[in-house]
């Protein structure tokens, strides 16, 4: 049987529970105004006021404005990223992706959802692509979420390829084609997201060109291995 919290320790919990819960109003607050006026106008003033806080108690959570973006941007390319993986996962998950992904209707259908995701977010879009390589920005925040993403990104392209019998000597071929991909899947996110070119020729390039780098790895793996086929190609 549980024994009764004392009133010391009730105080406590409530009192961590309620610091938890400031410390997500503020994240979100701070989200908010992102979205609403991008970060110039971003203050410590303008955040407690949005959270319903003092401006003094911010500092109970944050040391500054840098050190709360800094998480709020994390947590939301997080998200963005996360989501785009289950959607790259799930294609995959398909016993014909392999042949699938030689065909430009199911990858345009998997470039184009993933590309929604990516520019659901515009301003944290912006940020992500602008410096996802530079690890000077918000102390080197967004640059760890990309490499996350990329290794993420690499490993799920090589765990299909071995479903089709790829030996462990080629994998950074896989995973070169793979970081070609996602360079021009980023670059049609950079386009869509300033409005450079129509929107069906971006999407049009993008999955000619992906449909094109995925039949030149597979011509590359069955030079190497005869025996090599894509799934579903049968």
């Amino acid at each position: 049987m549980a024994q009764a919290l004392t009133g010391t320790e009730s105080r406590q919990k409530s009192g961590r529970r309620r610091v938890g819960e400031t410390r997500a109003l503020l994240l979100q607050a701070c989200i908010e105004l992102i979205r609403a006026d991008g970060l110039t106008a971003l203050t410590t003033d303008r955040v407690a006021k949005a959270a319903g806080i003092s401006q003094p108690g911010f500092y109970n959570h944050f040391k500054n404005v840098d050190a709360l973006l800094e998480v709020a941007v994390t947590d939301v390319l997080t998200e963005m990223a996360d989501r785009q993986s289950r959607l790259r996962r799930e294609a995959m998950q398909v016993p014909s992706t392999l042949a699938a992904m030689l065909q430009p209707a199911p990858t345009r259908a998997l470039l184009e959802r993933m590309l929604e995701v990516l520019l659901s977010e515009p301003t944290f879009a912006d940020l992500y692509l602008r410096y996802r390589f530079d690890p000077t920005v918000l102390g080197g925040a967004i640059a760890r979420v990309a490499r996350k993403v990329e290794e993420e990104m690499i490993a799920d392209n090589w765990a299909l390829s071995l479903v089709a019998g790829t030996r462990p000597e080629h994998y950074d071929r896989v995973a070169l084609y793979a970081e070609q991909i996602s360079a021009l899947y980023y670059r049609a996110g950079e386009q869509l997201l300033h409005g450079r070119y129509d929107r069906e020729q971006i999407l049009e390039s993008l999955t000619s060109a992906s449909v094109v780098l995925n039949q030149q790895l597979v011509e590359e793996l069955v030079r190497l291995q005869p025996e090599w086929r894509p799934v579903g190609s049968d």
